[in-house]
């Protein structure tokens, strides 16, 4: 079952869907761009999926969303520090105390004999489609102020087109009969008489496949490997079998986002 979802992975018939702190947000009612019957149905698949995996347990989808958003809050405060202290050139070391502390400054929960609290010597400029959600709980934990972008909604599209583009896509052979080595990839099945063959002819379909899409994205100095995986155990008598082939192709560049003239 699960290597038949695999391959339907590969040739595109599949799409990964995941949960996201956006959903969460629509579960709260602070925003309403897309569907809260579909944000509800992730939480309920996710709070399940956290009961039987580690037993944490939640009331309802909202409790859930709850602890999505005070989750990314908490990281994003986190994370900020840590970025901050790079770029002072000041290295925390890794010690139960510095962890517990900087837990108490940028938790929710608050200690009755300890108060731990930081301050930003600056304002937070933030961007992106829950910026009026998160960003001001983050800025009130590290006691600045918050400047959110008059068009903060489209801030990841931003975002992406400022950084780096990744493609990347698989193409799987496989062997049904002695001497027949299938391919499947995106445009298709076809078999082989020869492996090597299959794998060429898969990479150089996954190859093009991978730099059309990242000409989409307007990809420069665009940077192409491939990887090939073959799985082959040994039979009786000291044959080798040939279980599977697993290639994939990455494409990887940089957007140029300047204005061209004209």
């Amino acid at each position: 079952m699960l290597r038949a979802f695999r391959r339907m992975r590969t040739l595109d018939l599949v799409h990964m869907a995941a949960f996201t702190p956006t959903d969460a947000l629509h579960l709260l009612g602070k925003m309403d761009r897309w569907s809260v019957d579909s944000a509800n149905l992730g939480a309920d698949i996710w709070q399940r999926h956290l009961s039987g995996r580690t037993g944490e347990s939640f009331t309802n989808t909202t409790e859930f969303a709850r602890a999505v958003v005070e989750l990314v809050v908490q990281r994003s405060t986190s994370s900020l520090i840590e970025a901050i202290a790079v770029s002072e050139v000041f290295k925390v070391p890794n010690s139960g105390l510095n962890e517990y502390l900087l837990n108490r400054a940028v938790g929710s929960e608050q200690s009755r004999l300890l108060d731990v609290q930081l301050h930003i010597a600056g304002v937070l400029a933030v961007v992106g489609a829950p910026a009026r959600s998160i960003y001001p709980q983050v800025a009130k934990r590290l006691n600045t102020k918050v400047n959110i972008a008059e068009y903060h909604e489209i801030g990841n599209a931003v975002g992406a087109a400022i950084g780096t583009v990744m493609q990347r896509v698989s193409s799987l052979i496989t062997s049904p009969a002695e001497g027949i080595y299938r391919a499947h990839t995106p445009s298709g099945i076809q078999d082989y008489d020869n492996l090597d063959d299959a794998a060429d002819a898969a990479t150089k379909e996954l190859e093009d496949l991978a730099n059309q899409r990242a000409a989409v994205s307007k990809a420069a100095n665009v940077d192409t490997s491939a990887q090939r995986s073959d799985v082959i155990v040994q039979g009786l008598g000291g044959y080798s079998i040939f279980i599977e082939s697993r290639i994939t192709v990455t494409v990887q560049g940089d957007v140029d986002v300047r204005v061209q003239p004209g």
